[in-house]
Order: C-alpha cells, then structure tokens, then sequence
C-alpha cells in the first residue's frame, strides 16, 4: 500500500498543474474582456496570468526548464481555450464581472499554493 502513495501524489499534482494555470488563465481572459482588449490582447493577458505564477514558482524552486517551455503543448491548450472562451462569452452575450473574475483567480491561487 505505500507503494501506491507517491503515484496518487504525483498524480495529484499533475491535476492541481493543469487547472491552475487553466484558471488564472480564465481570469486573464475575463479581465481582459473587462478592459475591451482585442483577440491578440485578451490572449497576451490569458497567457501571462496562466505562467506567470508557475514561472516564479519555477525559477524560486531553480527548476530548469520552466514548465510552460518542458510541455509546450499548455501554450497550445492556452491559446485554444482563449479563442473558445471568447466565441462563448461572445455568443451568450455574457457581461465580465469583477465577481465573475474571482472564482477562477481564487482557484488558481488556492491551487499554486498548496
């Protein structure tokens, strides 16, 4: 049974990697579409709200290479989840609140944390 403890940790933080930066990107996103930026603008903002806490993270544990460029398949995933993100918010006419902002900065944060 102890065996089996690192697998489900690590497994564990390769789930709170995923939704954090997923999160804080979300918010990047909405705050973004606060500030009636464009296409390219609301992605710079999602992009540098997603890796920017996993980059400091990185570079104060002096891990090499950061996460974002060793898995470079999450910029994809990123720029794909801005555009669905904006098509959605477009076509349901949603108005970006600042309390729509907190639920994904607060899950994001949470998760970078622990």
């Amino acid at each position: 049974m102890a065996s089996s403890a690192p697998w489900v940790l690590s497994q564990v933080q390769v789930v709170a990697e995923a939704v954090a930066p997923a999160a804080f990107a979300l918010s990047g996103v909405i705050e973004g579409a606060r500030k009636r930026l464009d296409a390219v603008g609301i992605c710079v903002v999602g992009g540098l709200a997603a890796f920017g806490e996993g980059t400091v993270r990185d570079v104060v544990l002096d891990r090499r290479p950061l996460f974002w460029i060793e898995h470079s398949g999450w910029l994809w995933a990123l720029l794909a989840m801005c555009i669905l993100a904006m098509l959605f918010m477009r076509a349901r006419h949603l108005e970006p609140t600042e309390r729509a902002m907190q639920w994904p900065d607060t899950v994001g944060l949470g998760l970078f944390t622990a």
